[in-house]
């Protein structure tokens, strides 16, 4: 309030003066009256102004005290309060670290909890109902009957009954039942609570957890039939089991060790086990190791049947201890009659073996499963030049011939590691130097059960073979040299006119690219047509076994024509046995075209005016022409064979000699002589003479 006054009163100076100031706009410069007046106010003004002055400094003052003492009061009240904020927030904080905990942990854990006041029936759920049930918390969210509706109908009546239970006896509340989930399914929860009692026994609420169990009760019930079926299988497998105490009294066995010997459990069980052992030291043998804490593998007995038979097993047996205490024996016993007898068979099928390849007179070999040698014959060591030491495992290559002795091994290890039968000629030397040629030949061995035991194989001399195959190749590459070498035309052709072979002379003949572009085709179309029938009439009946010959008429591929002559013979194919034609067919088109010409000639001196004769070395007419003859007075066939000089006058005989003699240093001659015809009559011939 003071404060107040005094601003109102600093107010009240300014506006005195204010108000003078204006006054003294309005007056006359500077009367005296005014400015005493002005002097007098402005003095009382200031006097006002100290006053005022003095209690603003006194109630300033005042007021400083009064503010520190309220500033230090509040500046307290604010560090309480700060305190109690500060107290507050870590409060907060804490219940916020633990709620998140809690939460964290409900979470974790897959539960759901709950929290339900039986005086309300409030309920309150939190946690992973929505993962375990398909509902939110809101949905299930409804006392204790909203709970109870979601438990199977089989499940609830055992559900209020623990309740009670639990209630009254004041203990855990636990119970294992079915749930409905959202979707219809139901799942096991196993449901873990208890009971908050007051101070006068009352309840107050009951807490508790629930979990999803099914996968637990999934693997329960697992555990269940595995148990069952391993049950089954120690009771009714396929392999002998029992169980001996430490005094040798049989205390258990299964169905199959019952079956295998014939026994009934009443006959079996109670009784000493060496009882039926055919083996008195074997069973003494057996006890003594168990009880010494040995471990018996594949143990060899024979044990007695109901019936009197003998079975041959295998015994695999140890002992269960319990705080060093015998309690019984874990024996399987395994049937192994049937091999038994199977290795007896066996045994005597190799001694059959042996004895018949003794005497073989084919190498006979025997190998493991790697291609090593186990087993020979005598003869398959006399064609080899070892003995039966030498021929074992990788022995039997040192016989093999040097530098074939690498590709052989590869090929023959390649072979038995992919269990294949093997076939090969390969050179062998022996311990002298010799080089034997031989046929190997090996196929696998396997079990019963289709696994690969070895190998058997036979060692065959083909070295005479070889040699024989040697000369007859050598022979057979002196036939294909002559032949490739051979002017004629050779050749091989089916029967269905295939060009099953031809050399280099023929090919030319027909003019073919190559032998490629002419093998495994018809020699038909080569053939003149005029020909073609009669060549294919050839060619089958020397597939039958028929020689033949034929002049015939061929077109090249280059379209030029020639005359052959074949020769064929019917050979047998090496690859089928059937018949194949074999020719010899040589080119007679000069010739055919000599004859030709030959032919025209004649006809030409058949019908010449002039008189022309031909002559053989020996002075006879073989050919006259009808002028000829006729001027001499004959018939042309009367004149064939005639000596030439009965045609001539005795006195001109020397006379055509000596032009005789003249042609043949000339090639020509000619002279003019006396004739005499048939009729004795004489006329004069001027005679040329040609040679030819």
């Amino acid at each position: 309030m003071q404060v107040g006054a005094f601003i109102n009163q600093i107010e009240t100076m300014r506006t005195r003066v204010a108000v003078l100031d204006q006054r003294v706009k309005q007056l006359p410069w500077q009367p005296q009256n005014f400015l005493e007046e002005v002097f007098e106010e402005v003095g009382i003004a200031l006097e006002e102004l100290q006053v005022a002055q003095k209690e603003l400094l006194q109630q300033n003052e005042e007021l400083e005290i009064r503010v520190e003492e309220r500033t230090a009061q509040l500046r307290l009240a604010n560090e309480q309060l700060r305190e109690e904020i500060a107290q507050r927030q870590r409060a907060e904080a804490i219940a916020t670290e633990w709620k998140s905990r809690y939460e964290a942990a409900i979470q974790l854990n897959g539960k759901i909890f709950y929290e339900w006041n039986p005086h309300t029936e409030a309920s309150l759920y939190s946690g992973n109902s929505e993962k375990i049930l398909g509902y939110s918390i809101e949905e299930i969210t409804g006392g204790l009957t909203r709970w109870s509706e979601l438990i199977h109908p089989d499940d609830r009546d055992a559900f209020y009954q623990q309740l009670e239970h639990t209630r009254a006896n004041k203990e855990p509340f636990h119970l294992e039942y079915r749930i409905r989930r959202k979707d219809g399914s139901y799942i096991f929860v196993q449901d873990e609570g208890y009971f908050l009692f007051d101070t006068a026994g009352e309840v107050v609420t009951w807490l508790g957890f629930v979990c999803d169990i099914s996968k637990r009760k999934q693997l329960e019930a697992e555990l269940c039939r595995r148990e069952q079926e391993l049950s089954d299988f120690v009771n009714n497998g396929a392999m002998g089991l029992h169980w001996v105490g430490a005094d040798g009294i049989i205390v258990w066995a299964n169905q199959a060790e019952l079956e295998l010997l014939g026994y009934s459990h009443e006959e079996y069980i109670g009784n000493h086990i060496s009882e039926f052992h055919a083996d008195k030291e074997v069973i003494d043998d057996i006890l003594r190791r168990l009880t010494a804490n040995e471990t018996l593998y594949d143990y060899e007995a024979r044990l007695l049947c109901k019936d009197g038979s003998i079975k041959h097993v295998l015994i695999d047996s140890n002992v269960y201890w319990k705080d060093g205490q015998f309690i019984h024996t874990r024996c399987f016993t395994r049937d192994i009659t049937q091999s038994k007898q199977a290795q007896q068979k066996l045994r005597e099928s190799e001694e059959r073996f042996r004895s018949l390849s003794a005497c073989s007179p084919v190498g006979i070999f025997l190998t493991d499963i790697e291609g090593r040698g186990t087993y020979t014959n005598p003869r398959c060591q006399a064609i080899c030049g070892f003995t039966l030491e030498e021929s074992l495992g990788d022995g039997w290559l040192n016989s093999v011939y040097p530098e074939d002795r690498q590709k052989v091994f590869a090929q023959w290890s390649e072979t038995t590691r992919e269990g294949r039968s093997y076939s090969d000629e390969l050179r062998l030397q022996t311990k002298e130097g010799s080089i034997r040629w031989v046929h190997v030949r090996s196929s696998p061995m396997f079990s019963d059960q289709g696994e690969l035991i070895g190998h058997v194989g036979t060692v065959e001399d083909i070295t005479e073979r070889k040699q024989a195959l040697d000369r007859l190749t050598e022979s057979e590459n002196r036939w294909r040299a002559i032949v490739e070498t051979e002017p004629e035309c050779v050749k091989l052709v089916a029967s269905d006119g295939t060009l099953l072979d031809m050399n280099p002379a023929g090919l030319a003949m027909i003019e073919a690219p190559s032998a490629d572009a002419v093998m495994g085709q018809s020699v038909y179309s080569l053939i003149a047509p005029r020909h073609r029938e009669a060549f294919v009439a050839l060619n089958e009946n020397v597939c039958q076994g028929n020689r033949g010959t034929l002049e015939f008429e061929i077109i090249g591929f280059q379209g030029t024509r020639r005359w052959m002559e074949t020769h064929a013979v019917p050979l047998r194919s090496e690859s089928d046995g059937t018949l194949v034609h074999l020719a010899i067919t040589r080119d007679i088109t000069a010739r055919k075209q000599t004859e030709e010409e030959l032919c025209q000639l004649n006809t030409a001196l058949e019908n010449a005016v002039e008189g022309i004769s031909r002559l053989d070395t020996q002075g006879h007419y073989i050919t006259v022409n009808k002028a000829y003859a006729s001027t001499l007075g004959y018939q042309p066939e009367e004149m064939i064979g005639m000596a030439w000089q009965l045609t001539v006058h005795p006195d001109d005989l020397q006379k055509l000699v000596d032009a005789y003699q003249q042609m043949l240093k000339t090639g020509k001659a000619e002279v003019e002589a006396r004739g005499v015809r048939k009729d004795g009559s004489i006329f004069y011939k001027q005679v040329v003479m040609v040679a030819a």
